[in-house]
């Protein structure tokens, strides 16, 4: 029996265009889907790397801050504990300072207390402070000797003046290039503040010349005080008098007060010729 097969053609013709259209319309589809992945791909690539770099910046700049702050901090820290320990050296120092003048007045004064031990009685010293033995110049009596009162520091003050003329350092005050004051030798010349030069003897010290200077000293500058005062007094009960006179008398004053090398003595002084300023005088 004849099949007719034309329709069957017809329907699978149908199916193989249905087909080779759906693959024609498909491949460009497949193509565009692929190229916009990949373009996705990259751009969450790109998106991820600038994230990252962005992450690493705030990283940088935070850990910068940190840092900055951890060394600021720690500068302070060093800058407290130097201003603290500047303090506490400044309060180490004044009382070093302070033990180290008592301990060189304590010194001196067992060196004063040597000389005498080694003096005839009307040859020693007697030690006092200062603003005191003022009473000493209204009580002399002619013919009596005089008791020559001297502080510590005088004693003190004298030998470093002795130092620096002879190329010694300061006491207690090491400086290279110069010589102990407390070592001398027997046959070096000695310059005095007078002007004056002495052959060193055998056991002789510093101190011993200071002390005589300041003995030898203390007497001139005592009859010289003894003088003024009297002057003084006339002026005071006299009540006016000439400004000529009593200028002459200041400068009199002056000079002695620049040749005296106790410190009650030059105090007494600077009163007289406080004295002499409050004067009434007449200009002529």
């Amino acid at each position: 029996m004849y099949k007719d097969t034309t329709q069957e053609k017809l329907q699978s013709f149908n199916e193989i265009d249905k087909t080779g259209r759906d693959d024609i319309i498909e491949l460009p589809e497949k193509i565009v889907t692929n190229e916009s992945s990949d373009f996705k791909s990259n751009n969450f690539k790109l998106n991820g790397l600038l994230s990252l770099l962005f992450l690493l910046l705030i990283l940088f700049v935070v850990s910068a801050v940190l840092i900055n702050n951890y060394f600021a901090d720690k500068q302070q820290a060093k800058e407290r504990i130097a201003l603290s320990g500047k303090q506490v050296s400044k309060k180490f120092k004044s009382s070093l300072n302070k033990k180290g003048k008592q301990d060189k007045l304590k010194k001196y004064r067992e060196i004063i207390t040597r000389y005498n031990n080694g003096s005839k009685k009307e040859e020693r010293v007697e030690i006092h402070k200062r603003g005191t033995g003022m009473n000493d110049y209204d009580n002399y009596k002619p013919g009596i000797a005089i008791k020559v009162k001297l502080g510590v520091l005088d004693v003190i003050n004298y030998i470093n003046l002795l130092a620096r003329l002879n190329g010694f350092y300061r006491l207690e005050r090491f400086t290279l290039g110069k010589r102990d004051p407390n070592l001398v030798f027997a046959g070096e010349v000695l310059k005095r503040p007078n002007g004056q030069k002495s052959v060193v003897k055998k056991r002789d010290f510093l101190w011993k010349y200071a002390i005589l200077d300041l003995k030898r000293n203390y007497r001139t500058i005592f009859f010289k005080i003894l003088k003024f005062k009297k002057k003084i007094r006339m002026f005071e009960k006299r009540k006016v008098d000439n400004f000529k006179k009593i200028s002459i008398m200041k400068q009199g004053l002056v000079k002695v007060l620049n040749s005296s090398f106790i410190q009650n003595q030059r105090d007494l002084i600077k009163v007289l010729i406080n004295r002499l300023d409050s004067l009434p005088v007449i200009y002529k």
